[in-house]
């Protein structure tokens, strides 16, 4: 019985001399600490999980409660005995690659969103950042691009209400009339997070301001609708000086930010833009027009590329 014991303890001292990991060390002391004395423990502190995005799943309220108890954990020691006693059975491992680590295709994990855009585009999407999801999330996609901060969603509301204001009367044409201009107001005019869903960025109208207002180019993509997006009422800057940025619409109700490649496909221009901008913009499209002719050729006839819908 007493060389069982020892050699058991053995086993445990061999894994504490092979153990690289200097912190797994000291874990494997105090777990021996708690042993020499038993008044000791090792109650686990409650921790809080933020959870900014609707209400939690089961599995995630599972997840917190079993954070949240102050049960022990088995010490390592314990864990070693337990393995000697009762050996486990072998469970089927995925496949692996030589690194050892399971295969995942790369283009999913740096594009959490990438199966939610038009197939043809997808090779062109170099990545996807995700922003929190709170009401605001449109302007926090187009404050990293413009700020350089997501955090910047309050400067974007503001710029694009001064915008809106500013020329009122020119986007009163472009979206279609006063009503439609008012309501655009209403969704700018909010401060606060979350927003609730009446004032959420919606587009396609709220393109035009915001080309307008940064004078950049933005391309709007979704698996239902995809436009570009110019100023309408200022002088084409040169293609170097261009800043062209791209947001995408996800999970029926989300924007999130979008990489393109250099030199991707762009879907063609809103129709409003050409229907309205001034004469001093009539030459922001022609330097896209190589793009604008490799996404048509590429896109399905299922992804609308005029403003013919509203997506909210």
């Amino acid at each position: 019985m007493e060389e069982t014991l020892l050699a058991h303890f053995d086993c445990f001292y061999n894994k504490f001399l092979n153990e690289e990991n200097y912190d797994a060390k000291v874990n494997y002391v105090k777990k021996m600490q708690e042993l020499a004395h038993p008044k000791s423990n090792s109650l686990l502190e409650p921790k809080v999980n933020a959870q900014p995005r609707g209400r939690k799943s089961t599995k995630e309220k599972n997840a917190a409660k079993e954070q949240n108890s102050t049960r022990r954990d088995p010490s390592e020691f314990e864990h070693v005995l337990a393995s000697l006693e009762t050996p486990k059975p072998v469970k089927e491992k995925p496949r692996r690659n030589l690194k050892g680590k399971a295969k995942v295709p790369t283009q999913l994990l740096i594009c959490p969103f990438i199966n939610q855009f038009p197939e043809a585009i997808r090779p062109y999407i170099e990545s996807v950042k995700d922003v929190d999801d709170d009401g605001n999330c449109g302007f926090r996609a187009v404050s990293g691009f413009m700020k350089g901060d997501v955090h910047d969603w309050l400067m974007v509301r503001s710029d694009l209400l001064k915008e809106l204001e500013t020329h009122l009367h020119l986007y009163e044409q472009v979206v279609g009339g006063t009503q439609r201009a008012m309501e655009l107001l209403h969704i700018l005019s909010w401060y606060e997070s979350p927003a609730p869903q009446e004032q959420w960025m919606t587009m396609p109208d709220m393109g035009h301001i915001i080309a307008s207002a940064y004078n950049c180019v933005l391309v709007h993509l979704s698996n239902v609708q995809c436009l570009t997006f110019l100023p309408l009422q200022s002088k084409p800057l040169p293609s170097m000086k261009r800043k062209v940025i791209a947001i995408g619409f996800v999970d029926g109700g989300h924007f999130v930010q979008v990489f393109l490649k250099k030199g991707s496909p762009m879907p063609p221009i809103a129709c409003n833009w050409k229907r309205h901008r001034l004469s001093i913009a009539k030459n922001w499209d022609a330097a896209h027009v190589a793009t604008i002719q490799k996404f048509n050729d590429i896109i399905g006839v299922d992804v609308a590329t005029k403003e013919v819908i509203h997506v909210k």
